[in-house]
Order: structure tokens, then sequence, then C-alpha cells
């Protein structure tokens, strides 16, 4: 492969990621001093750091009856991972269940900024 085609190739790649990527979901204006935080990672990751408060609920055990007893449908929930994958397939899955008011913010990182944002104003 020359160096030509190796270049197109990772434009190409570049925009289909941008395209269908997992994007952060928008949280300026929302009140998160209720929101339920939901940490979707496995056991171990979640034991080795997260956000204070989060409810531990890996993605493959994520069912409506595990959220149902920790959140209302008409509740705020805040969803994260570790680079916001697991996060996006959780977050449609509760947007499928009835879940409006979801938020994907993909990384503990992000979510800690939002909630340090979210308590100056």
């Amino acid at each position: 492969m020359n160096w030509k085609n190796i270049l197109f190739m990772a434009i190409v790649l570049f925009f289909l990621w941008k395209q269908f990527g997992q994007t952060t979901d928008d949280v300026s204006g929302v009140d998160l001093s209720s929101a339920v935080i939901i940490d979707v990672r496995t056991p171990s990751e979640f034991a080795n750091g997260h956000v204070k408060g989060a409810i531990n609920i890996p993605v493959q055990n994520l069912n409506e009856t595990d959220i149902a007893k920790v959140a209302t449908k008409d509740q705020t929930l805040v969803l994260y991972c570790k680079s916001g994958g697991r996060s996006g397939t959780a977050t449609s899955k509760l947007r499928d269940w009835g879940y409006q008011d979801v938020y994907n913010l993909k990384t503990q990182s992000q979510v800690e900024k939002a909630l340090q944002d979210n308590s100056v104003e």
C-alpha cells in the first residue's frame, strides 16, 4: 500500500468516526443536583475509582428491573464508562425503555466536570 492510499483511508475513517462516533450529551442548563449517576463499567473498574455517589450497574447486566429500583422514568440519569461506548449502548437502552432525561457523558472526568460546573450556577 502506498502512502496516498493510507492517507485516503485515514481521512475516510476520521470522517466516519466524526459522523457516527458517540458524542457527549450537552447538560448545560440541566439541574444535576438530583441526577442518578450510573457507572456502567465492570465492578473491578468501578472499585478502582468512580464518581462520588455513582451506582454501578455494568452494561452487560443492565435490565429494566434493576434500573427501576434506582430511578423513575422522570428522573435525570447521567451515564458514563471508560470511553463512552458502553454508556452509549446503555443510554440507547434506557431511552428505548421510556427514560427521557438520560445523558451520556462518556467518562468519569466528564461527569465530574459537569457536576462541578453545575454546582457553580
